[in-house]
């Protein structure tokens, strides 16, 4: 815990540290290719994964959420998890090698355990029937997924490179 920081406000400097991350490593330029996939796969997922883990299925539960939750989940968490699917997005590895995309996919799926993990020791998460290993397995599709529409999006040809009919 960072002595002096009450326990609620701790979502919102995440909130302004993936802010923070994101401004520093992600050009200005990229952020129209990648805010809607970024929208869907992270905001909007980070939303339907709460609604069906909170509130449906009860498997955890948020705890010192004051204000700004959307289905029991804290919405700077929501937010956030758009800025860290940017970042996922930002830095898909091009090169060809069989074992360069997988290690990265399961970088960012272990991070995701973690920062499970971490929520939980801090006491802002509390487990029902949860472990942070499942959030790792679900990682592991939640972020393929992102990447796999990403690369879908860029194969396409975009208006400036259509011909004219």
């Amino acid at each position: 815990m960072l002595p002096g920081i009450p326990l609620p406000y701790y979502y919102p400097a995440f909130a302004l540290m993936m802010v923070a991350i994101t401004v520093i490593f992600v050009p200005r330029e990229e952020y129209g290719r990648l805010f809607w996939v970024s929208l869907v796969w992270g905001y909007l997922g980070s939303l339907v994964f709460a609604y069906v883990c909170v509130e449906r299925l009860r498997l955890f539960e948020w705890r010192y959420i004051e204000e700004l939750k959307a289905f029991g989940h804290p919405h700077w968490l929501a937010l956030s998890w758009l800025l860290a699917v940017m970042l996922f997005l930002q830095f898909l590895p091009t090169r060809k090698e069989i074992y360069v995309f997988p290690l990265y996919l399961l970088t960012f799926s272990v991070a995701s355990g973690a920062l499970d993990a971490n929520f939980h020791q801090l006491g802002l998460l509390e487990y029902h029937h949860w472990h942070p290993f499942f959030r790792f397995l679900i990682a592991l599709g939640w972020f393929y997924g992102a990447a796999r529409h990403q690369w879908r999006l860029d194969r396409r040809p975009t208006r400036d490179r259509l011909e004219p009919l």
